[in-house]
């Protein structure tokens, strides 16, 4: 079965090696100073602090927006076949505003995670519609090497086709624990059942985690807003993939659409 199709079927693929090594020494040097320069004071750590479930990684690692300092992140959530693989869920075939051979979903959220505490089960979107059809996939690229002893991804393969919620007070049989080598690259779906191993050990774990979402899904934080000023470095598909295409109007009189071509990135 192809790659689509494993992914529609159990909710999840791993593409193995998937960035070179190179890249990865570049990704590990530059997420240890950005948290030691940027995001490790009390302050900052307070400010990003999730809520819900999530908030029992509040004392973990985390790196917010990773693309706004270095350009090798907006090249990884930007190129490969993972975009391919993405676009043949829900690239939106009525969007007819760019060529149709060109994706027009756009990402949601990228940050960075060293994993030490654990997190139950759950999903990342709030509604299950019991089917394959999407408007949310993730990708979770292991930065470091990680297993059952350093944060590894556990999910519960088929699960994205159930239309109820996991119940994160309980553990489950039919989980899998998924562990990767660096540059390893997992792609699943946001209402897949998940959860992830705490880390026992004293081994680090960086992950870089995307969210991708059909064009007219909110984002979790405006990107365009942060990267519209450097929009002359970036080329089409990288703006609208920051949500440059489809961003709603404060004019009271424009169009009803949402949806643009590229030609509205040059007003």
């Amino acid at each position: 079965m192809s790659a689509v199709g494993d992914l529609k079927r159990d909710g999840y693929i791993i593409l193995k090696n998937y960035i070179p090594q190179s890249d990865l020494n570049t990704c590990i040097q530059r997420l240890e100073s950005l948290y030691a320069d940027h995001w490790s004071s009390a302050d900052v750590v307070a400010k990003a602090a999730p809520i819900g479930i999530q908030n029992l990684i509040k004392n973990d690692r985390v790196i917010n927006n990773v693309f706004l300092y270095d350009d090798i992140f907006l090249r990884l959530a930007s190129t490969g076949v993972h975009r391919d693989i993405i676009g043949a869920l829900f690239n939106d075939i009525h969007y007819r505003c760019i060529p149709e051979n060109e994706h027009n979903y756009i990402l949601s959220q990228f940050n960075a995670r060293d994993g030490q505490s654990a997190l139950p089960f759950h999903v990342d979107v709030r509604l299950q519609i019991g089917n394959e059809k999407t408007w949310s996939l993730q990708c979770l690229l292991s930065v470091d090497k990680l297993d059952a002893e350093n944060g590894a991804l556990r999910v519960r393969p088929g699960s994205h086709l159930d239309d109820g919620m996991p119940d994160s007070k309980r553990d489950y049989d039919d989980s899998v624990t998924l562990e990767t080598d660096p540059g390893d690259l997992i792609i699943f779906y946001s209402n897949l059942h998940h959860a992830t191993c705490p880390n026992r050990s004293a081994r680090r774990g960086w992950t870089l985690l995307l969210t991708y979402r059909a064009w007219w899904c909110k984002q979790q934080f405006d990107i365009w807003g942060m990267m519209k000023n450097k929009a002359h470095h970036l080329t089409k598909q990288q703006q609208l993939l920051l949500g440059g295409c489809s961003v709603p109007s404060t004019d009271p009189y424009s169009s009803l659409s949402l949806r643009t071509g590229y030609e509205a990135l040059e007003k």
